[in-house]
């Protein structure tokens, strides 16, 4: 039987098609590179930017009202929220000391928790097991509260669990005068009298804090932007 006869002319066009297949996909590469790089670059760097931050907002102290001899009636001072994110408390692995097992950390941290918080276990671990990056637990913890509360994440290393400085307001005359100075809601707004009426100058500034995240929504070391001015309001007379 013979052999075919080689053909220099079928080497040499079997190599211009292998050159114009790679000549293509450079291309399409290329291509590629330039539409998402150039044309959409913008976008990407935004949608990076947006799953690598997680901002914050905060609010400096409300002003305080005075009255004509400059004796306090209503005061704010700032407080620890206490917030979570469930999606870092249950994507972080905590394997027991000296076991293989990992725990169930929001398990552990509503067990822990709600005694001090005074919630019910069963409502914290089911917060604690929705899905995204941010839900209040309690807002504007008392100083001892929130002291107690701290102690407890440190003592048994509960991830995912953080605060936020909160304006709080006080009236040191308790219901004296209530009508006339009204109250505030929970996010700092003058609801009726005189904290209604003057809310705009009142109001502490609205600001955020951006913090760096890595892909499970955990803060990186040194990814937290500085607190913004927390000065107080002038105060009103």
């Amino acid at each position: 039987m013979k052999r075919p006869k080689f053909r220099f002319s079928d080497a040499r066009r079997r190599y211009h098609i292998f050159y114009l297949l790679t000549l293509v996909l450079i291309l399409v590469v290329v291509g590629r590179l330039f539409l998402l790089q150039v044309l959409q670059g913008a976008k990407w760097a935004r949608i990076t930017e947006d799953q690598m931050t997680n901002s914050i907002r905060r609010n400096t102290p409300r002003g305080r009202i005075v009255d004509r001899n400059g004796e306090e009636l209503a005061v704010s001072i700032m407080v620890h929220s206490l917030y979570v994110n469930p999606k870092e408390m249950n994507e972080t692995p905590a394997a027991l000391k000296g076991k293989k097992e990992v725990r169930d950390t929001a398990k552990v941290a509503a067990e822990k928790l709600a005694p001090v918080l005074k919630m019910k276990q069963d409502e914290l671990y089911s917060d604690f097991k929705l899905k995204g990056q941010f839900l209040w637990i309690k807002r504007m913890l008392e100083p001892p509260e929130y002291e107690a509360v701290k102690q407890v994440i440190k003592e048994n290393d509960l991830p995912g669990l953080h605060f936020i400085e909160e304006s709080k307001r006080y009236y040191t005359k308790k219901s004296m005068a209530a009508q006339v100075l009204g109250f505030v809601g929970t996010d700092d707004s003058g609801l009726s009298g005189l904290e209604l009426a003057l809310d705009s100058v009142l109001k502490g500034a609205e600001t955020r804090q951006v913090k760096r995240v890595d892909a499970m929504g955990r803060t990186l070391a040194g990814g937290e932007g500085d607190p913004s001015d927390t000065k107080e309001k002038p105060m009103v007379a």
